[in-house]
């Protein structure tokens, strides 16, 4: 009898805690199980790498490389802060006149899995305004965090 008198009570300040909560006495914070990070080398499904290193105010510095044995080319930018940051970074391709900006998201999964969830755009070089209507590209691409394979270095 004591402890189904308990349960009741319990369940009764359970009841008033979030009664509370909805009118804005309480506020209920998620605390994440990780945060994520978008430093490190990270690979999309298609073998495009990015290297990226944090600096001073969250800013970025590393290299883009279309894929393994491509030329490797710098960029810039910066995140946001947050457990899952928004980022964005400029490309400055060295295999041709273009330039790359990409832009995204960083989650980490309950496994403590990381992914970059982004979206691209690449404006090339045309030789007149008549032109100009091929000179951008854009898509989506996801990144996971790179993996070395056995005798092969980043």
């Amino acid at each position: 009898m004591a402890l189904h008198r308990l349960s009741g009570v319990i369940a009764l300040v359970l009841l008033g805690v979030l009664t509370d909560s909805v009118h804005g006495k309480y506020e209920l914070t998620r605390t994440p199980l990780f945060q994520c990070d978008v430093g490190g080398i990270w690979q999309s499904e298609h073998g495009t790498l990015l290297t990226m290193e944090l600096g001073v105010n969250r800013s970025i510095d590393g290299t883009y490389q279309s894929s393994e044995g491509a030329p490797k080319s710098h960029l810039l930018g910066y995140q946001q802060a947050g457990d899952s940051p928004t980022f964005g970074v400029a490309v400055k391709n060295v295999a041709d006149p273009s330039i790359t900006v990409i832009t995204g998201q960083c989650f980490t999964d309950s496994y403590g899995e990381t992914k970059l969830w982004t979206t691209w755009i690449r404006r090339g070089t045309v030789p007149t305004s008549k032109d100009e209507w091929k000179a951008s590209l854009f898509g989506s691409v996801s990144f996971s965090k790179y993996v070395a394979k056995k005798g092969t270095a980043a």
